[in-house]
């Protein structure tokens, strides 16, 4: 029974190929176009310009050879959506003929017309034939997209950009020589919505949730509708697609809102297993968690009722630590965080890694404390240990806190051949206590590359000239052992006097104060070094 039929005469007033992409045209683009309104085909070559390193062709205005007809691409209002400008290996629809009908086993809907395709000979371009069906089978709650005899797929994932790659209703986004069609196109949306619902209803035995969302401007009113109808058929109780999923969906011009969808490497999301098994089991909730194998616990169907799609990210959250509290913390760092420094895909494997070393607990203490940067990097080099440094690992088995930074070095080490320096007593001289702080000075290679992770610097690049006495290096160390001077020294004289990461040691007027110290035990000259402050001066008050 037809239920509702729309026909579109023109999709668009005026179609543009680019035959070339930027990177082939050695500074002219061949183009085809053709013009509704007369029907006329024609090329053109149009330089390419740039401006402040932006590429682009002079097409804002073009006139058709045939009926004079002009089309303004581009003009201070912003881009005219009436003409289409595609590549040459976009299809794009004439005309189109949108019918809707209900049979006993649900709804399909019915998309036909003439479609363009640019050919690369003298026929510029090529008109065809398309149909489009989209058939929802409401008692097997499947949605089957069938284009001609190229495509028959199931919809229902909206991770899967196959529909909306290949569907001519993607072309129907708000443009105004299709504005007169947008109430009827609402209204056949409304009546699908309306069909699928009592059908639902009648098959479950009760009633579900609104199936609407918002369609955006992007897609048109039945693209992202269909994606959404397709998934709530599947997941009768879940909540409708939301717009950090359809964001996140990589055909969408706008940003993600909230934290990327996890989707492990090889994996679709939405599989085959996923959509039976949900089918099956009597909710969407309890259908996750056991093709998770999580447990049943009522933090974790919470986590789910909100958003279904992180159950993959629990899943794996769960092979690095079995306790939940751990488990909580670690979804909350993937999804909580703001700042943007999270690659969730990154960090789960990064994680998965460090846990083959380290128990869960020292894992969820490194997440908490380190820079993410630090975290990978550790994942990192545990991963592709040599065999030669994984005994010397198990051997030493360093903490997890200065795991980051014992790999570093030992790395390094296996890179660079370890080299004697040789201590003069010009350089033994150098050594010292003075108040809480020990200089002293490297004396082989594995020291210079020992400091340079500790104090976040280059001193490991100094090698050569150390070894060749060029430069003198002095390291500083407080109480604790902990490096917190870096001090170079050539011709006896101070050249640069650095804390960690870099910072002049005139950032802290108490290490300051015992460098010039030192330096005047030494009769070494700091003065012409910019890293070295002037003591200050004290004056004492006296009392009259």
């Amino acid at each position: 029974m037809l239920l509702d039929y729309i026909k579109i005469p023109r999709v668009f007033t005026f179609y543009t190929a680019h035959m070339l992409r930027w990177n082939e045209t050695g500074g002219l683009m061949p183009t085809h176009h053709y013009c509704t309104k007369c029907g006329q085909m024609f090329a053109a070559v149009l330089k390419i310009k740039s401006n402040m390193g932006y590429d682009y062709i002079d097409d804002k205005v073009i006139y058709c050879p045939h009926c004079r007809e002009q089309y303004i691409a581009y003009s201070y209002k912003g881009r005219n959506f009436d003409i289409a400008i595609k590549s040459k290996d976009h299809i794009m629809p004439l005309d189109m003929t949108i019918k809707l009908e209900k049979f006993k086993y649900g709804l399909r809907l019915s998309i036909s017309g003439v479609e363009l395709k640019p050919a690369a000979d003298m026929t510029l371009w090529n008109k065809s034939r398309y149909t489009e069906t989209i058939t929802f089978d409401i008692n097997k709650r499947k949605t089957i997209f069938k284009q001609d005899d190229l495509i028959e797929i199931e919809l229902g994932d909206p991770f899967d950009t196959t529909f909306l790659d290949n569907s001519h209703l993607a072309s129907l986004f708000g443009h105004p020589c299709i504005a007169k069609y947008k109430k009827r196109m609402t209204d056949m949306t409304h009546l699908l919505r309306n069909e699928i619902c009592k059908g639902l209803k009648n098959r479950l035995g009760h009633k579900i949730k609104s199936i609407y969302r918002p369609y955006g401007s992007e897609f048109g009113p039945f693209a992202i509708l269909i994606m959404n109808i397709a998934y709530r058929m599947i997941c009768t109780d879940a909540p409708n697609l939301t717009d950090r999923i359809l964001n996140s969906n990589p055909h969408s011009r706008l940003e993600p809102k909230g934290h990327e969808t996890y989707i492990p490497n090889d994996e679709k999301i939405m599989s085959a297993d996923f959509c039976n098994t949900i089918r099956k089991e009597k909710d969407t909730i309890t259908a996750l968690i056991k093709l998770a194998r999580l447990p049943n616990k009522r933090i974790l169907r919470k986590i789910l009722a909100a958003e279904p799609f992180d159950y993959l990210l629990l899943r794996d959250i769960m092979q690095i630590s079995q306790n939940l509290d751990h488990l909580v913390a670690i979804y909350k760092k993937c999804t909580e965080d703001n700042t943007g420094n999270i690659d969730t895909r990154r960090f789960i494997n990064s994680s998965k890694r460090i846990r083959q070393y380290y128990p869960a607990d020292d894992v969820l203490r490194l997440i908490k404390h380190n820079k993410m940067h630090e975290f990978y990097d550790t994942g990192d080099m545990l991963v592709n240990m040599s065999d030669k440094m994984k005994k010397k690992f198990n051997k030493n088995k360093p903490s997890i806190t200065d795991a980051h930074d014992w790999l570093a070095i030992e790395k390094k080490k296996e890179k660079n051949p370890l080299i004697t320096f040789d201590i003069t007593d010009y350089r033994h001289s150098m050594e010292m206590q003075l108040n809480s702080i020990k200089f002293a000075v490297p004396h082989t290679s594995n020291d210079l590359l020992n400091a340079g992770v500790k104090l976040k610097n280059c001193v490991s690049t100094y090698t050569d000239r150390v070894a060749a006495r060029e430069t003198n290096i002095v390291l500083a160390a407080d109480n604790k052992g902990k490096l917190i001077i870096c001090i170079e020294v050539e011709a006896n004289t101070i050249r640069q006097a650095k804390l960690a990461a870099n910072s002049q040691v005139r950032n802290n007027r108490k290490l300051n104060d015992t460098v010039i110290d030192w330096a005047e035990k030494l009769g070494i000259n700091w003065v012409s070094c910019r890293d070295i402050q002037p003591k200050t001066k004290q004056i004492t008050a006296i009392a009259v």
